[in-house]
C-alpha cells in the first residue's frame, strides 16, 4: 500500500496524477465522521480508534496494489503501518505561507464556511483562549502547523524504511522525483509536473512574494517553527 498525504493544498492531487492513485478514496467515511465531532475536539486521539477506523476504511482493498492521496491521512499514520506492515507513507509538504494564502482564498479559516476541512484549537492547546480574535492568516498558520505536527507525531512510530517527507516545491527536481519513483516503486506520469492540479480558481488573498512585515510577522510566530524544521527561510 502506498500512502500520499499532507496539510491541504500541499500536493495530494498532483500526486495522484503521478503516482495514478486514488484521489481522497472513501474521504466521506471520515469526513462525516470527524463532523460528528463536538467541538473543539481531537477525533482521532484514540489509537485503537485510528486503528479501528483505517480497517472499516480500507476493508474493501488490496494492500498489495492500492495508492491513494488523501489529507486526513495525516492522523492516521502510525495506524496504517500497524493495518500493513509494508506500507510506504510519503507526507507532502508546502511552505506555510502558500498554504496560508490558498487556504483563506478557499475559506479554511472560517469553520461554519469549509465545516469538512477546518479544525479549532483544543482545550489545551495554547491558542485555544485566541482563536476567537484570530486572524484569517493566524488561523490557516495555526492549521498548517498543527496537522503537520499530527502527521509528524503519527510518524514517530514508522519506520524510516517506510516513510519519505517530500517538499512540494522540490518534486520538479530530477534528483528528488527518482529517489520518490524509487521508493513508491513506481514510475510517475511526469507530464503531470507541469500543469496546474486543482489549483485555486481565484486568488482572494496575496501571494506571500507580497506580504509585508505585519503579515510575516503573525505567521512567524505562530508557524516560524514547523517552517524551518522542514527547511524554509523565514521572511520578516
Amino acid at each position: 500500500m502506498i500512502i500520499f498525504t499532507g496539510t491541504g493544498r500541499s500536493g495530494t492531487g498532483l500526486y495522484a496524477k503521478l503516482f495514478d492513485a486514488h484521489h481522497e478514496y472513501n474521504v466521506r467515511f471520515l469526513t462525516e465522521y470527524f463532523h460528528g465531532q463536538p467541538c473543539p475536539t481531537d477525533p482521532f486521539a484514540d489509537f485503537d480508534l485510528r486503528l479501528s477506523l483505517m480497517s472499516a476504511h480500507l476493508s474493501r482493498v488490496d494492500f498489495a496494489t492500492f495508492r491513494d492521496s488523501s489529507n486526513p491521512y495525516v492522523h492516521f499514520l502510525d495506524a496504517l503501518y500497524a493495518l500493513d506492515p509494508d506500507v510506504r507513507i510519503v507526507l507532502g509538504v508546502r511552505d506555510g505561507r502558500d498554504f496560508v494564502a490558498s487556504g483563506v482564498t478557499r475559506g479554511y479559516h472560517d469553520p461554519d464556511k469549509y465545516p469538512l476541512f477546518s479544525m479549532i484549537p483544543t482545550q489545551d492547546d495554547p491558542y485555544y483562549d485566541k482563536w476567537p480574535a484570530m486572524s484569517p492568516l493566524e488561523r490557516c498558520a495555526w492549521m498548517w502547523t498543527y496537522r503537520n505536527q499530527k502527521a509528524l507525531d503519527r510518524f514517530s512510530s514508522v519506520p524510516t524504511a517506510h516513510k519519505r517527507i517530500v517538499r512540494l516545491e522540490d518534486l520538479r527536481h530530477r534528483p528528488t522525483l527518482k529517489a520518490l519513483e524509487t521508493f513508491a516503486g513506481v514510475r510517475a506520469k511526469r507530464r503531470f509536473l507541469y500543469r496546474n492540479v486543482n489549483a485555486n480558481k481565484r486568488a482572494a488573498y496575496p501571494p506571500k512574494e507580497e506580504w509585508d512585515s505585519e503579515m510575516h510577522q503573525p505567521f512567524n510566530t505562530i508557524a516560524g517553527n514547523m517552517m524551518t524544521r522542514f527547511g524554509y527561510e523565514l521572511s520578516h
